[in-house]
């Protein structure tokens, strides 16, 4: 794998320097907004794995587990959480560049960097503490490793930023056979085993976050119960009704709220959380008649 350094030199260090500027002016304006919806879910939770508590996983625990790391050495608070976020978008830009460069040409790579760095929602993204941005730069750098003939250190290190990368969004699971049978398509000798340790790297984030559920709840659920709820949520009988996701982002009882709908889910949340797992995969349970 050859990294050199960008030819446009000045160009990209203009293009990262003005987006980080952007980012942080942004950042400035919205510190009297207070963290909202995931952003504060995910602090949150990094508060609780500070302190030690124990609870059932609603969200997936990648990022506030990312939060917790970055609270114990900078602080907790909102504007750390909201600068914890800079450094997966500069690792994102830098890697989207030098891989754009070698797939396609240096003004396709400073055209894309151009994008991710000035353009509203991924400035948005890169100053709150949620996982687009996280997730990103986690896929797209595992790739740039495995786009090559794959030494076992390039292997482990995408294994783990695609274990992340699941941590962060557990649907990135589907990726890690996908990835694996790609690895092996590319007729190395060691292919095989080149794909078997990815797997193998890649799943063990998950199984352990698994088994740690398991232990506290008694439950088998893969990472966290807001999975089985979001199939819920996409898969009942009121869904061509509410627009699918739109009822993520409303209360309930909200206009365009199907009544009945809002009184199933008021129910479904006065089940213990280690129950609701059931409840959202039993395709017989008397909430998805």
């Amino acid at each position: 794998m050859n990294l050199s350094f960008p030819d446009n030199r000045k160009t990209v260090l203009w293009i990262v320097a003005a987006g980080l500027a952007l980012r942080l002016l942004v950042l400035f304006l919205c510190l009297d907004t207070p963290l909202f919806g995931d952003a504060h879910a995910y602090h949150k939770f990094a508060l609780m794995y500070l302190n030690g508590e124990s609870f059932d996983t609603i969200r997936a625990p990648g990022l506030s587990l990312w939060l917790t790391s970055w609270y114990t050495v900078f602080g907790a608070s909102q504007v750390s959480s909201m600068l914890s976020i800079l450094p997966f978008h500069l690792v994102l830009s830098a890697t989207l560049y030098i891989y754009t460069t070698r797939l396609v040409n240096t003004r396709s790579a400073l055209i894309a960097l151009a994008l991710i760095s000035f353009y509203p929602s991924f400035v948005f993204h890169s100053i709150w503490p949620l996982t687009q941005i996280p997730m990103a730069a986690a896929l797209l750098l595992a790739l740039f490793l495995l786009d090559s003939k794959p030494t076992p250190f390039r292997v482990i290190a995408a294994g783990l930023l695609l274990g992340f990368a699941i941590l962060l969004r557990p649907n990135c699971v589907v990726l890690v056979p996908v990835l694996g049978l790609i690895t092996v398509l590319r007729n190395n000798h060691r292919a095989f085993l080149s794909a078997s340790l990815l797997m193998a790297v890649s799943l063990f984030p998950a199984l352990l976050w698994s088994a740690r559920e398991y232990r506290y709840s008694g439950n088998l659920v893969f990472i966290n119960y807001t999975n089985s709820m979001n199939l819920y949520l996409g898969n009942n009988r009121f869904t061509p009704l509410y627009k699918t996701w739109w009822f993520g982002s409303h209360g309930r009882g909200s206009r365009d709220v199907p009544t009945e709908f809002s009184n199933r889910l008021r129910a479904i949340s006065e089940i213990p959380i280690s129950a609701r797992n059931k409840v959202y995969l039993n395709p017989h349970s008397p909430y998805r008649d």
